[in-house]
């Protein structure tokens, strides 16, 4: 055994006098070795190659022989981690740059949709020099975008764009250093330390340390934690739990028993100076204060895991969860109170809905290419292989005496995710990566149980290839998507197009999500996709979207990432989105202004006139699919729904009708990682039986009606204005052709029919169908004999090309099935 096993004594002998020359030197060599050989086959990736596995189809063997070098020569430092850590920072470097900078050197623009999104909120900013919280539901948080606005400035660039390419390198590199102070303050056994870090970067798969604010919100997080646990922890066997619970009958007992377990935990704790302390106080609450202007489930997180902390005496700083939620009630009253006046539902709406939320974060994605669906079934064994491996060592470190219950507690708060809301579908992936410290040093624990034992080749070896395991299943799952993520300088060149030749007040059309857009003028423009209608093929429906009366011009943008979405997330086959294409010019409504090899922008032939009544500055932000975010919202506290409202100075109302109260209404639009697409499920069989004609959309109104004209408000929405004018939502639509039932656009005049719901004759019969798994509008719509467009003007709110699974959608037609 002592020929296998290097003791800690001898760990410790050579940590005075330093490791050998010839050790280091090895190691330095093997760390070149594997950094040359890394670049010098990046130049071997052929993305034309790339299937829907992604960049890992694509990688040669080269890159893959480095990462083995590079394991290999972390596993051997690691066995003499007390006088190698110079040597293991610059081997977690290397790692930073290998696994999270692939990209920038091998892909030509920033990648993911949602990257030029953001960078879109930020021109915004450097532009005008303000925010616009009624344009976009993130401007009510929009300290992520400011903060980059005045970086670019001071940078000397013109765009953000130009680093946010650099953003997940930067931000990992950002969040070694807290991470090395969280796993300090609960062991001093460097191998254990340095073996977490490692698990915690090939383990963070999800993503979500791109450009956008709860990547920057994440560090600081890390920031909050590191500083609590290593010098705000309640020193060992002076645990005081809440008095309350000690003097509850029912309780009490128990209260003392889980005391003595709380006792036996033993934290590190940095010895500091009431002034240091008091400084350190200062850098927490500012931290937390930049945070809750960026961010919006960060801050809750937060305040949950740091309540969970002192209510069992693991904090000694009390009253920082009060002051924590206090900064976080006053941004929602004063900053936000718009917002949450017009969408409290949406806040709230998923509370307690558990069984919703774990089917909209697992089971709803189960859906695509053969190809995606492995690698989404990867990714749920990456994470069940991270958490099994952390529950291990956690019972491991429980029978060695160690109660970690401050870092269990820490590594289960996230899971109140859960109880809260689906968070865009994306709760699962928000849950894993706040876990993801914790559990990344629990799984490391199940190596190193106690600093006294030494390491054996056999636990080395062990080490070495769960790296290279969990290093392959990082490149599948963070990379899946790659062929959709990543984008051209074709692509963006068509985009660019539109922004140079359309006239402010334009509509930009995309047939599904993907492509880099709304970089550039965000507020100028109405936005809108098409999926649904495109890819089933309905050509009038799609020329008659774009044949707007109220807009400007309408561009059509087709890029290689639409093509992608619809083949990867909806499981379109190869060569049917270009059919598609290809249907739309036959119709000769459509003519080709821009086209290169990635990217094509059609507009109309034969475009309609302008609506006179509407504003040639307002312009209203259509919703669209989804802004696919990696790996799986960034959602404004339930679904990051953007407000699309314009920011307009509203005209005096021409009516008698008092002017309803302004709340800003949503657009439906989930920005998510990996998006959480809708599947195209097979069309449901029709009975064979004779369809009657379906009742019609457009209701006729007697001439006694009385008509009024009323200028759209900020905030109003249409079921508002049916209620106040005593008629319906139907009603309103069937008299103004062209509007937009989501976005409407303040200052335009809509006409509205007074006490049309008290005339039974003119309500249309409709019946309800319940939303299912996989379901497009467009072929529940095909289902029922009625057009996409029927459906919508009975169901104002919803999100056309983005349904909810279990929502109730009204069906025009007879309520009696038997005369269906």
């Amino acid at each position: 055994m002592r020929n296998r096993t290097l003791t800690m004594n001898q760990v410790r002998s050579e940590s005075v006098s330093g490791p050998p020359l010839s050790v280091i030197s090895l190691q330095v060599l093997l760390i070149l070795g594997a950094s040359l050989l890394w670049f010098l086959s990046l130049g071997s990736v052929d993305f034309s190659q790339m299937n829907d596995l992604g960049l890992i189809s694509v990688m040669p063997p080269a890159i893959f022989a480095a990462i083995f070098l590079l394991t290999t020569s972390f596993c051997l430092t690691l066995r003499r981690a007390d006088g190698m850590e110079p040597v293991l920072i610059l081997q977690v470097v290397v790692l930073i740059i290998m696994l999270y900078g692939i990209t920038v050197f091998v892909e030509e623009e920033p990648r993911f949709g949602v990257t030029w999104l953001h960078a879109g909120f930020t021109e915004h900013i450097m532009r005008t020099g303000t925010v616009a919280p009624n344009l976009e539901a993130r401007f009510n948080w929009p300290g992520f975008f400011v903060f980059n606005a005045a970086l670019t400035q001071l940078a000397g660039f013109e765009t953000p764009l130009a680093f946010a390419s650099w953003s997940a390198v930067i931000l990992n590199l950002l969040y070694f250093a807290p991470l090395y102070v969280m796993f300090r303050a609960v062991t001093s056994d460097k191998r254990l330390i340095w073996l977490g870090i490692w698990l915690f970067f090939i383990a963070n798969w999800v993503g979500q340390d791109y450009f956008a604010p709860q990547a920057l919100s994440y560090f600081q997080s890390l920031v909050i934690f590191s500083v609590i646990l290593y010098w705000f922890n309640t020193p060992y066997n002076q645990t005081n739990l809440p008095s309350a619970l000690h003097s509850w009958g029912p309780t009490r007992g128990l209260v003392a028993r889980f005391q003595n377990v709380l006792d036996r935990e033993t934290l590190s704790s940095a010895p500091s100076t009431p002034f240091q302390r008091a400084g350190l106080v200062i850098i927490l609450l500012m931290t937390f204060a930049t945070i809750v202007p960026s961010h919006q489930l960060t801050p809750q997180y937060e305040i949950i895991a740091v309540m969970a902390l002192v209510v069992l005496s693991r904090c000694t700083l009390r009253s920082l969860p009060i002051l924590m939620a206090g900064m976080v009630a006053g941004w929602l009253s004063f900053m936000t109170l718009d917002y949450l006046v017009g969408h409290f539902d949406v806040v709230t709406g998923g509370v307690g809905q558990v069984g919703q939320t774990v089917s909209a974060n697992v089971t709803d994605r189960l859906s695509g290419s053969p190809e995606h669906i492995f690698v989404i079934q990867m990714r749920l064994v990456m994470t069940i292989a991270i958490w099994g491996l952390a529950f291990l060592g956690g019972l491991r470190r429980l029978r060695t005496g160690q109660w970690d219950i401050t870092y269990a507690v820490l590594a289960l708060v996230p899971f109140s995710i859960l109880l809260l809301q689906s968070y865009g579908g994306e709760a699962i992936l928000r849950i894993y990566f706040f876990a993801l410290p914790f559990m990344a040093f629990f799984a490391a624990a199940l190596f190193f149980t106690t600093p006294q034992k030494g390491i054996s080749w056999r636990t080395t070896t062990v080490i070495g290839v769960m790296s290279l395991l969990l290093l392959t299943g990082f490149h599948i799952t963070r990379y899946g998507n790659e062929r959709m993520d990543y984008k051209t300088t074709d692509e963006v060149a068509g985009a660019q197009y539109i922004y140079d030749n359309a006239p402010p007040g334009s509509q930009i059309v995309v047939s599904t999500q993907g492509s880099a857009w709304r970089f550039q003028d965000y507020e100028q423009y109405r936005y809108r996709s098409i999926r649904d209608a495109f890819l089933a093929g309905d050509t009038d429906f799609v020329l008659e979207l774009m044949q707007n009366p109220r807009v400007t011009d309408s561009y059509l943008l087709l890029t290689r990432s639409q093509r992608a979405y619809s083949e990867l997330f909806l499981g379109l086959q190869p060569g049917l989105w270009d059919q598609r294409v290809e249907e739309l010019k036959a119709t000769g409504e459509v003519t080709t202004v821009f086209s290169n090899a990635d990217a094509e922008v059609l507009v109309l032939t034969n475009p309609p006139e302008r609506t006179a009544n509407q504003p040639d500055d307002g312009v209203a932000q259509v919703p669209d699919d989804g802004d696919e975010e990696p790996s799986g919202t960034d959602t404004p506290i339930a679904t990051e729904q953007p407000t699309n409202t314009p920011m307009v100075q509203p005209s005096a109302t021409a009516t008698n009708k008092p002017t309803p109260t302004n709340v800003p209404e949503v657009a439906e639009e989930d920005a998510t990682a990996t998006p959480v697409p809708e599947a195209t499920p097979e069309p449901t069989a029709v009975p064979a039986t004779p369809q009657p004609e379906p009742a019609p959309a457009t209701p006729t109104l007697p001439e006694d009606v009385e008509i009024v004209e009323h200028t759209i408000q900020p905030g109003d929405i249409l079921a508002r204005l049916a209620q106040q004018y005593e008629t319906t939502v139907v009603d309103i639509i069937a008299l103004n052709r062209g509007i937009q039932p989501v976005n409407l656009v303040v200052g335009e005049v809509i006409r509205i029919p007074v006490g049309s719901a008290n005339q039974p004759e003119l309500q249309l019969g409709y019946f309800t169908h319940i939303v299912q798994r996989g379901e497009i509008l467009y072929l529940i719509a095909q289902r029922y004999n009625v057009t996409v467009a029927e459906v919508v003007a009975l169901n104002p709110n919803i999100n056309p090309d983005s349904l909810v699974v279990g929502e109730v959608l009204r069906i025009p037609g007879d309520p009696d099935p038997s005369r269906r």
